[in-house]
């Protein structure tokens, strides 16, 4: 939360412990292309191929499933993490819709303590705590939910929401995570006022957030605490691009807007295209990277300057070049930087509702966009499969004793997946951000 979002404004230096098997990870790195240097349409065509669409093709999807839902009723707490299909279902549902609901009605909110907002969660009123994987820009959120217009009243990014029902109405509390600040919404009509019969359907597990237990402060405060952790499977990793042949080549560049024939060249695992003024490279670890500098005729260029368009073009993009590539991983926003003259946007893989490490940075693309005209990307196109075998993980008491005996005094445990940018397997570890 917080934490994590100061760690990538400092540029996501990363501690990573390593607390399960080593010898999982040193699996020899895949190769990218062979022989010596290909040169690949060697006579460069004139005239680039723009990637300027109609709007309803530039807009991708943002997936705005929480990562966890927590919910109290009158017999007691139930929690669900790490199940994106049934995350999925729950939230598709009343869930989904009790929030999609509030999150359009605010009109206004007023700042409350972190006492008051952490009394709240333990009354014994009913609620529904709905957690994200990252901080989300909240009047965007309200868009994403809604299917509609931005709710222009907020303002923020939240990692999280608290929605409390009183009868015919219901009341939205949250994290600014920009600044610290919590707030409390007034209340808001609920259309059918059955937040509270949707709530005592669940049955309790005993789920609760870290902040409520002792000797666990090496977690977010609100992380939720299990009983019993559940399993996490293996993943296999492979490069997608590994074995690209020239046709597959061509192809490639044809769907990220480049001429087919363009000037291209190959040195070591890397091959480099030309075309007008702008670049493109592809990495033997099946990394593209993009550079635009043609701003008379963008490449890639959005319908409007606006920040949910934006944001929306990079989702797109990156929909297009990842394709069907990515097997079992999930994309997921992580956050929207706003810069001096650009907006940085960055997304991430789950595997398992779990984030992604790879090669020790938390994100799989990141795209920067100025006045429009998407000017630089990098994209770490992985294939994800799930395996039978269960990744082995040490239990959280022993993880937050290695993460004291490291000598850690600030930042948090969390879980993550593993990916070293190899062909090879990715196994659940707990790490420090």
């Amino acid at each position: 939360m917080k934490d994590k979002r100061q760690l990538l404004e400092r540029g996501k230096t990363l501690l990573i412990l390593l607390l399960s098997c080593s010898a999982l990870f040193l699996i020899s790195r895949s190769g990218f292309f062979h022989g010596g240097t290909t040169l690949f349409g060697a006579k460069e065509e004139q005239g680039i191929v723009t990637a300027t669409r109609p709007q309803e093709e530039g807009r991708g999807d943002i997936d705005v499933v929480p990562s966890g839902l927590l919910i109290q009723n009158q017999a007691g707490r139930y929690g669900i993490q790490y199940d994106t299909e049934k995350m999925s279902q729950l939230f598709e549902g009343n869930l989904g819709n009790r929030l999609r609901e509030a999150v359009s009605g605010i009109t206004s909110a007023k700042p409350i303590s972190e006492e008051v907002f952490k009394e709240t969660l333990l009354s014994g009123d009913s609620w529904v705590f709905y957690q994200f994987s990252s901080d989300i820009p909240l009047k965007e959120l309200s868009a994403w939910l809604s299917g509609e217009r931005e709710n222009p009243s907020l303002s923020g990014s939240v990692s999280a929401l608290l929605l409390q029902g009183d009868g015919d109405y219901v009341v939205l509390s949250y994290k600014n995570e920009e600044d610290g600040t919590y707030y409390s919404s007034e209340k808001v009509l609920s259309r059918d006022g059955q937040l509270l019969t949707i709530l005592e359907s669940f049955s309790p597990n005993g789920v609760t957030f870290a902040f409520e237990e002792k000797n666990v402060t090496a977690l977010d405060p609100y992380a939720f605490v299990f009983t019993q952790m559940p399993q996490f499977n293996d993943y296999n990793v492979k490069n997608p691009f590994a074995d690209l042949d020239t046709q597959e080549f061509r192809l490639l560049l044809s769907e990220l807007s480049f001429n087919p024939k363009a000037n291209s060249y190959q040195t070591n695992d890397t091959i480099t295209v030309m075309e007008g003024l702008d670049r493109l490279y592809l990495f033997g670890d099946g990394t593209i990277k993009y550079e635009g500098r043609d701003r008379e005729n963008p490449r890639y260029a959005t319908v409007d300057t606006s920040r949910i368009s934006q944001v929306e073009y990079a989702k797109w993009l990156l929909d297009t070049i990842t394709a069907d590539r990515l097997g079992d991983a999930r994309v997921y926003l992580i956050r929207v930087a706003e810069m001096e003259d650009k907006i940085q946007v960055e997304f991430g893989y789950t595997l398992s509702g779990v984030p992604v490490q790879i090669l020790g940075d938390n994100y799989g693309a990141q795209f920067a966009i100025q006045d429009g005209m998407v000017t630089d990307f990098t994209v770490k196109v992985r294939s994800y499969e799930k395996l039978e075998s269960i990744s082995p993980l040490l239990p959280l008491q022993q993880a937050i004793a290695a993460f004291g005996s490291y000598g850690q005094k600030e930042g948090t445990l969390q879980l993550s997946y593993l990916d070293l940018g190899k062909s090879t397997v990715a196994s659940i570890s707990w790490i420090a951000v």
